[in-house]
């Protein structure tokens, strides 16, 4: 019986060792695999970039709305507004105002200097916009 229950213990002993590292070998595969998830899956927190000016935009008028509202053009670019509604418009600003813009007709500037300006329809309140000038 003596024999037995040292045999009983070895065999405890060896499963208690055999547990222990098949957990360790977990823990430490897991803790790798989850703090490479983490890693992966971490939301970016960069702002999002300045729209790019370009020589040239166009801003189309649709309904009683300006779309884009806002555009980004370079000093000495040009903006088109083009009238893609059936509904007359025109475009007003401090610096230039259009003609009756009917559907289908468009109206260009050019902005010479650096600056914000907002211009909008006189026809139908609330339709303004933004031409920024970099």
């Amino acid at each position: 019986m003596k024999r037995r229950s040292s045999n009983l213990a070895a065999l405890i002993t060896a499963s208690a060792l055999t547990g222990a590292l098949a957990v360790s070998g977990c823990g430490s595969s897991n803790s790798s695999t989850a703090s490479s998830a983490a890693s992966t899956t971490a939301p970016a927190t960069t702002a999002a970039p300045a729209p790019a000016a370009s020589a040239a935009a166009t801003v189309g008028m649709q309904g009683v709305s300006f779309t884009p509202a806002s555009v980004t053009v370079k000093a000495g670019g040009t903006v088109t507004w083009k009238n893609t509604s059936t509904i007359s418009h025109n475009v007003t600003a401090d610096s230039f105002a259009s003609k009756t813009l009917d559907p289908g007709a468009t109206y260009r500037h050019t902005y010479a200097k650096a600056g914000s300006y907002p211009f909008m329809c006189t026809f139908h309140a609330g339709m303004k916009g933004t031409v920024v000038v970099q």
